[in-house]
């Protein structure tokens, strides 16, 4: 496994831009004494337990109020895309004004029998 790394660290060497320094090599490692926290300036854990703790009843407020977002999102999404799929304005009052034009269809079919109106099967 050594060599493999040594052969992959030359590889990348190479394939490295020339402005770029090589990195140092790493530090060997010692056996902590003890366990240092990640951050020089970050507070104890049960620090940051407790305030989890403390933070909890406003995070699931947090959390109905993103629901409800989300929610009125929703609404208003697919208003939007039933506003897209709606007819253009005008259109019923143009396929109601083109209605006339078809009428003696109409007729010409009912007198031929291919229609039959209640009236006509009552009469029947």
């Amino acid at each position: 496994p050594q060599a493999v790394a040594s052969d992959v660290e030359a590889e990348l060497v190479k394939l490295r831009p020339s402005g770029f320094a090589a990195l140092p090599p790493p530090a060997p490692a010692a056996a902590p004494a003890a366990v240092a926290p990640a951050l020089p300036n970050a507070p104890a854990p049960e620090e940051l337990g407790r305030r989890l703790q403390e933070a909890g009843p406003a995070l699931s407020a947090l959390r109905r109020r993103l629901e409800h977002s989300l929610a009125q999102l929703q609404r208003l999404l697919s208003e939007v895309e039933a506003q897209r799929a709606r007819a253009p304005p005008g259109s019923v009052e143009r396929a109601m004004a083109a209605a006339p034009a078809s009428e003696g269809a109409v007729e010409a079919a009912m007198s031929a029998g291919k229609i039959t109106t209640r009236r006509r099967a009552a009469a029947a």
